[in-house]
């Protein structure tokens, strides 16, 4: 309650919006069209208010190809719209170019699940796209997606939407939902195929993304290069949080792509590049530019520097490697760049100690004010460089009054308004969206409850948890294992599903859970159910416990062990703090 009050209480920090010229001309020039490549069958459709990233349609001799589906239901019902009112032939084949949701997500607005599983339409993606699919979107999905809201400016006010841009991806902040639905034909790393007639080299690149694929046609020279190039310095670390990008592979698959002639270079972000001396310039100087800010890391690394100093001794490309907008910070930025090889190649310790068994952020904070002479001191020397325009420190001053005590709303209007003031400077979309909605956290003008409520909702919804395979959904429950609870507990849950045909275990053990496609004998309890019983139940249609009360469940073996399992799960959504911390 104390938070919904205080955020009435007046604030005395007015920070004007700006929107600096670059970033207007940005917005300007992205302008949602479709571009057809030369005068072949092939168009790009562009639309940064709905597809987030590109898709491309290649019209075959018998039908037509997809590459990519968009980032919502919303997008593949565009995709398929513009599918029939360029091409009277069906769409026989998509292709994933990595597993990123923005390339996956419109899927289930293009075709049917049915279509796919009987094979009416073929879906290719690389030979680990299940995989990592799994551990980005499914392990640590709940977070990732919470932290690409704050970096995606998904809770921002309208004019602020208007006002602001997803850097290199040419993009707005979309707020649709979608489904993805599983490849059934998985690629080799490199291969020869037709597909209607057009004949393709698809090769594994891995790079921005480790599912990440290249396809070039060697009769048209077009070369699809997915996210491995797009208008911005790369992004090679997302501050939403992604496993390490290897940057070596990232400047291997460039490299590989400069062996082809290619007169038509067309990523999933950004507008196509044509002719063959641009491309070769933009190719060359994309994988100088990633070389760069990896070697340049990993030099400084060897002299002792760590991750705090590393955008401190790399904080700008050199002149030249300025090649915009392929060098501009739009999307990636060298300073949120380059620490990552840190951490990437040594770990989180920097080398002090002191960093093993910290003093807690409160406590650390308590003594600080203590010696700075309280808090109305401090507040007064944060306000007084916030008037001189000296924001970070000040910010950083209000921080140490927030960590004693997070109920300090001046702080943290102060806070706010030094957030706004650094983040309407900003032209890199990351750091925009990130500092302008941590302002809006700090002064609580963010639903955090009611927006984890909807997500959670999302994430339970038919079409997402339907899209998921057994694996997918076991694997999820092993994060969810309270240690407390489950302290000293061995149990053994089965389940059948009678119209799929399958069958799991789920065993817990010394507080962690373990998943398997076989039923011990021992097993303590084995349910036997439909699949699309379990998504009523995970979409909290109904509960275990009614279900087997209506006897929709075969139960053999004790209920009070499937009891006991639940209660050693924690299956609660908390509000997350991305700026105050988590709460």
């Amino acid at each position: 309650m104390w938070l919904v009050c205080m955020s009435k209480k007046k604030n005395k920090y007015h920070v004007p919006r700006i929107v600096p010229d670059e970033l207007k001309k940005l917005i300007a020039d992205a302008n949602p069209k479709v571009i057809q490549i030369a005068d072949f069958k092939i168009w790009c459709l562009y639309n940064p208010e709905i597809l987030f990233a590109n898709s491309m349609i290649i019209e075959g001799k018998d039908g037509v190809i997809l590459i990519d589906t968009g980032v919502s239901r919303a997008a593949g019902e565009y995709i398929k719209g513009k599918i029939e009112e360029l091409t009277e032939k069906p769409l026989t084949t998509i292709i994933y170019t990595h597993h990123h949701y923005d390339h996956v997500n419109g899927t289930n607005a293009v075709v049917t699940r049915e279509q796919v599983e009987k094979g009416e339409i073929k879906i290719l993606a690389a030979h680990n796209f299940i995989t990592e699919y799994t551990a980005e979107n499914v392990a640590a999905g709940p977070i990732m997606a919470w932290r690409a809201s704050y970096g995606y400016g998904h809770f921002m006010d309208k004019e602020e939407q208007e006002n602001y841009l997803i850097g290199g991806m040419m993009a707005k902040p979309n707020f649709g939902t979608g489904v993805y639905i599983p490849p059934n034909a998985l690629l080799e790393e490199e291969q020869d195929l037709e597909l209607n007639g057009v004949k393709m080299h698809i090769f594994h690149t891995g790079g921005e993304a480790a599912t990440e694929i290249a396809i070039y046609l060697p009769e048209l020279k077009v070369l699809f290069c997915a996210d491995e190039v797009y208008p911005s310095n790369p992004n090679l670390h997302s501050l939403r949080g992604t496993k390490p990008r290897d940057a070596n592979k990232w400047i291997n698959a460039i490299d590989k792509m400069r062996q082809f002639e290619v007169e038509y270079l067309v990523g999933s972000h950004g507008k196509p590049v044509i002719g063959k001396e641009k491309i070769s310039e933009v190719l060359l100087y994309y994988r100088d530019i990633i070389q760069f800010q990896h070697d340049q890391a990993i030099r400084f690394i060897n002299h002792g520097y760590t991750y705090k100093d590393l955008a401190e001794r790399i904080p700008e490309l050199p002149d030249f490697l300025n090649y915009p907008p392929y060098s501009s910070d739009y999307y990636g930025h060298i300073k949120h760049n380059v620490p990552e090889y840190f951490v990437n190649y040594i770990s989180w310790f920097a080398g002090d100690p002191i960093d093993l068994q910290p003093t807690p952020a409160k406590e650390k904070a308590t003594k600080l004010v203590e010696l700075m002479g309280g808090e109305e001191k401090i507040l007064a020397e944060a306000d007084k460089l916030y008037s001189e325009d000296k924001s970070q420190l000040a910010a950083e001053l209000a921080t140490i009054l927030i960590s004693k005590n997070i109920k300090n709303m001046n702080a943290r209007k102060l806070k706010a308004a030094c957030f706004r003031k650094i983040g309407y400077q900003q032209v890199n979309s990351w750091w925009r969206a990130w500092y302008l909605t941590s302002a809006l956290e700090l002064e609580m003008k963010i639903d955090i409850q009611g927006l984890t409520k909807k997500r959670q909702e999302l994430l339970r919804g038919w079409e997402m948890v339907s899209s998921l395979s057994l694996e997918q959904i076991y694997s999820r429950f092993r994060y969810n294992v309270d240690p407390l609870k489950a302290k000293n507990k061995n149990l053994i849950i089965g389940m059948i599903f009678t119209d799929t045909k399958e069958q799991f275990s789920l065993e817990l053990r010394h507080s962690v859970l373990i998943h398997s496609e076989e039923i011990p004998e021992n097993a303590d309890v084995v349910l036997t159910m439909t699949r699309d019983l379990l998504n009523q139940i995970l979409t909290r249609e109904c509960t275990f416990l009614n279900a087997i009360a209506q006897k929709r469940i075969q139960v053999n073996g004790k209920k009070i062990k499937l009891l006991e399992f639940f209660k050693c799960l924690d299956l609660s959504f908390k509000p997350i703090f991305l700026t105050l911390g988590l709460k």
